[in-house]
């Protein structure tokens, strides 16, 4: 399931593209040159391969670096053992989005999770730039985050 949403929000592309929240910070008249030459250039810029893959090749990057994401999220949260799969395909998929790092910028929802507190939880989730950005995943990624029951 986790591999699943997680394709569905990243979504796939074997040409090379550029990353949207990047292509915010580019000038225009550069992006135009770039948008250009990037084609011939069989590379990605932002947070994708950096060659050009077809879709198995880029699964199996997608399980690389979410194994990867996972492991650092058992080591940086000390109550991953008592987190429902369902909070920790949420995490997982935010560290995938934003980074391990950037996810434990997310303190107070955190805490919120380690003393099972749903509203909190969800306040945290909504009340970030994370939120701001990616709405629609943030909003489906959300009910996984506040399921606290064991399954």
């Amino acid at each position: 399931m986790l591999l699943e949403d997680l394709k569905r929000h990243e979504g796939f592309s074997s040409d090379p593209y550029i990353d949207v929240l990047v292509k915010r910070t580019i000038p225009k008249d550069e992006l135009a040159i770039i948008e250009k030459w990037l084609p011939k250039l069989n590379l990605t810029i932002g947070y994708g391969s950096l060659v050009k893959v077809d879709e198995n090749e880029a699964e199996y990057l997608l399980e690389k670096r979410l194994t990867e994401k996972m492991n650092e999220l058992v080591k940086y949260v000390d109550f991953w053992d008592d987190l429902t799969q369902s909070q920790k395909n949420g995490l997982s998929n935010m560290a995938y989005q934003i980074g391990s790092n950037g996810l434990m910028k997310f303190k107070n929802m955190l805490k919120a999770m380690k003393e099972k507190d749903v509203e909190g939880i969800e306040r945290e989730a909504r009340d970030s730039r994370w939120y701001r950005q990616a709405t629609n995943r943030a909003e489906n990624i959300i009910p996984m985050l506040v399921k606290v029951v064991k399954e």
